[in-house]
């Protein structure tokens, strides 16, 4: 946390940019209704993935979004 400040602000685009790519192609799909996905919702993946990470650094983070994704977020 100490370091966000030096990092580039891209960075802390990737996860939003890749969830929204997720979204739009579930909604092209019909699996989900893109007027109820609120910016909020759109976070949270990120934003738990950040929490798990900072908690539990020696998690694999393309296990636990995989997790995420899939136990939290989609259904």
């Amino acid at each position: 946390m100490s370091e966000g400040a030096d990092l580039p602000a891209d960075v802390f685009q990737v996860t939003p940019r890749a969830i929204t790519t997720i979204l739009a192609r579930a909604a092209e799909r019909g699996e989900i209704r893109p007027d109820r996905v609120t910016a909020r919702i759109a976070r949270l993946p990120g934003d738990l993935l950040r929490c798990e990470m900072m908690l539990h650094p020696a998690d694999a983070p393309g296990t636990v979004l995989a997790e995420i994704l899939d136990e939290i977020f989609s259904p």
